[in-house]
């Protein structure tokens, strides 16, 4: 009996290693691109970020110029003067909630303004931006 269980035991710590198998860890490039569009109003997203909604919505589309055509971008959450847009509409919904806290760090609290861009891995970009803000956030 013992040596079963220090095999399963082994077996299952040899496991947890492999790459499959480990924890999802840091999606998130810590390093927003700050100042790239339309300033929103710093306290309409610290608000939506407090208070972000359970859902996105997916439905609100504009278009951008990507170097070679047209590409869709999503707006799924907005709040006054503030809105998040993002590149790809399958990205994680609590990852675009932590990129949005990460480009909150981009804002003037003397100015009240904040806008900026960071790449997700496995969610595209995020953005948060003015209601202008869809070609700004990604052409660049």
């Amino acid at each position: 009996m013992k040596f079963l269980a220090s095999l399963t035991v082994s077996t299952l710590s040899s496991a947890a290693t492999l790459p499959g198998l480990m924890r999802r860890q840091g999606n998130i490039d810590d390093q927003p691109t700050c100042g790239t569009t339309g300033d929103a109003t710093l306290s309409d997203c610290q608000y939506m970020y407090d208070n972000w909604p359970n859902f996105p919505d997916w439905s609100p589309t504009c278009h951008y110029y990507d170097g070679v055509g047209s590409s869709t971008a999503w707006r799924p959450a907005c709040n006054g003067n503030c809105c998040v847009y993002t590149d790809w509409n399958g990205g994680l919904w609590a990852d675009i909630r932590t990129a949005v806290s990460h480009l909150l760090d981009c804002g003037d609290k003397a100015k009240n303004t904040v806008n900026g861009v960071l790449q997700v891995v496995d969610s595209g970009r995020v953005c948060i931006s003015n209601g202008d803000g869809c070609g700004d956030c990604f052409e660049d």
